[in-house]
Formats: C-alpha cells, sequence, structure tokens
C-alpha cells in the first residue's frame, strides 16, 4: 500500500528554510523573485526533516507559478 516511513527529529526550522532557498535561489532569481523569510534562529521543531524539506520546496515552487500568472 501507500505506506511511508516517518523519522521525526528536532531541527532548527531557519536551517532547512535556508536550505531551500538556496535550491531555489537560481530559479527564483530568473524570475526575479527575491526570497526571504524572517524565522527566528531559536525556533526548533519537532518533525520528518525530508518531508518538511519536500513541502517547503513544493510552496514555495507553487507560489513562483502563481506570482508569475498574476504579474508579480
Amino acid at each position: 500500500g501507500g505506506k511511508f516511513h516517518v523519522n521525526p527529529v528536532h531541527f532548527r526550522l531557519n536551517d532547512v528554510v535556508q536550505n531551500v532557498f538556496d535550491l531555489l535561489f537560481a530559479s527564483a532569481y530568473s524570475k526575479q523573485i527575491d526570497l526571504c523569510g524572517d524565522i527566528s534562529p531559536s525556533l526548533f521543531v519537532y518533525a520528518d526533516l525530508n518531508m518538511i524539506t519536500s513541502i517547503l520546496q513544493n510552496l514555495i515552487s507553487y507560489f513562483f507559478f502563481i506570482s508569475l500568472r498574476m504579474g508579480q
């Protein structure tokens, strides 16, 4: 079936967001989109790191698409 493994760990959310921004920088730059995040470095979360990374990448990529369609 559709089982998946969840591996929650404690991590600094700001680090993950910065890593995703680094991965998507070239795409954002080519679309003239500025990536900025204001997340406290002291904010830790307990979650599956791979899932959170994937969710953030998908959300930001979707926002690129929407912003271009709206002309922003």
